[in-house]
């Protein structure tokens, strides 16, 4: 959560900034720009890392697109919460 808040924050001053000192928003739209960036973020990664370590990311990644977890695993946790919230409501 404040990750999210802290990113609010961040564009939130940038951008009001930016627009008080008389700057337009549309200008800051540049997708070429964003892709120069990103490959260059992207090739640095493939430069610096194992192979194994970008075959993980790039596995986890799917992985976070896809389905998710089910209600078995939620009530897994949930299980798991309550017993560690009774061990530490006892001590």
């Amino acid at each position: 959560m404040f990750i999210f808040i802290g990113a609010l924050v961040v564009f939130g001053s940038v951008l009001g900034g930016f627009v008080l000192e008389g700057g337009h928003i549309l200008a800051l739209n540049q997708p070429l720009e964003a892709l120069i960036i990103g490959g260059a973020a992207l090739g640095a990664l493939f430069i610096s890392t194992p192979f194994q370590v970008v075959k993980a990311i790039i596995s986890q990644l799917i992985g976070c697109m896809g389905g998710g977890l089910g209600k078995k695993d939620y009530l897994e946790l949930l299980v798991m919460m309550f017993e560690i919230f009774n061990i530490a409501r006892k001590d």
